[in-house]
């Protein structure tokens, strides 16, 4: 196995002699990844097998294995998050091919003759991690100033299930 994924590769002559391309993608090259993440460090496994369909859809099948650390939205802290990405690709010329793919592909419209399977990895990374990555609730995130988070519904059950009553004592003081 090759080390690192080629640069480009030319996604239609891979599918008609269906080769498969296997390496690693550094984190840190992820360019449109890089707001979302707390630490660019690592790799990421990825391996592609090109094909043609019995409905003549030239594809790209594969997966992503490895770890993300995400920035949590509470505590701006990493958050691990694994990554388990299968992903089917259909190659198309324009909206209307995309439109005509059969169930199961993801269109993909290609502007040439060749792709980045860098770009495409980190499309299917774009499409897996969550919008507001956050800890799980049973961990707990430290806030700047060293404040707590508290678990989700803890105040509200010690103040009789109003979220407003806390104003109510700030008031009275």
């Amino acid at each position: 196995m090759s080390s690192r994924l080629p640069e480009q590769v030319a996604p239609f002559a891979l599918a008609e002699s269906g080769r498969e391309l296997r390496g690693q993608v550094r984190i840190a090259r992820l360019q449109r990844l890089q707001d979302a993440l707390h630490d660019a460090g690592g790799t990421l496994e990825v391996r592609m097998r090109f094909g043609l369909s019995d409905h003549g859809v030239r594809y790209v099948a594969g997966t992503v294995r490895g770890a993300l650390t995400l920035r949590c939205q509470r505590c701006l802290e990493g958050v691990g998050f694994p990554v388990a990405i299968d992903f089917r690709v259909g190659f198309v010329r324009g909206p209307d091919e995309a439109e005509r793919l059969p169930e199961g592909f993801e269109p993909l419209i290609l502007a040439g003759d060749t792709v980045r399977p860098a770009e495409l990895v980190e499309d299917e990374l774009l499409l897996a991690i969550p919008d507001m990555p956050v800890h799980d609730q049973a961990e707990t995130c430290t806030l700047p100033g060293g404040f707590r988070n508290a678990e989700p519904g803890g105040d509200r059950e010690q103040s009789g299930g109003n979220p407003f009553s806390i104003l109510s004592t700030l008031k009275r003081s």
